[in-house]
C-alpha cells in the first residue's frame, strides 16, 4: 500500500478517485499493528529484549 511507503494521504486519494474518508475507515485500522510496531520499538523493555535475544 502507497500510505506505507510514506505517500500522503491527499496524494493517494486524488489517485485513487475515493476519498480520505473512505482510505481512513477501510484501510488504517490495519495500520494499528505497524503504529504499535514502532510505539514498542522505543519503550526500554522491547530494546532490552532485542539485545538479549541477539546475544
Amino acid at each position: 500500500m502507497r500510505l506505507s511507503a510514506g505517500v500522503p494521504l491527499p496524494t493517494v486519494a486524488a489517485n485513487t478517485d475515493t476519498s480520505k474518508k473512505y482510505i481512513q475507515e477501510h484501510y488504517f485500522p490495519y495500520r494499528a499493528y505497524e503504529s504499535t510496531e514502532i510505539l514498542m520499538k522505543s519503550r526500554p523493555e522491547y530494546q532490552m529484549r532485542l539485545c538479549s535475544t541477539s546475544e
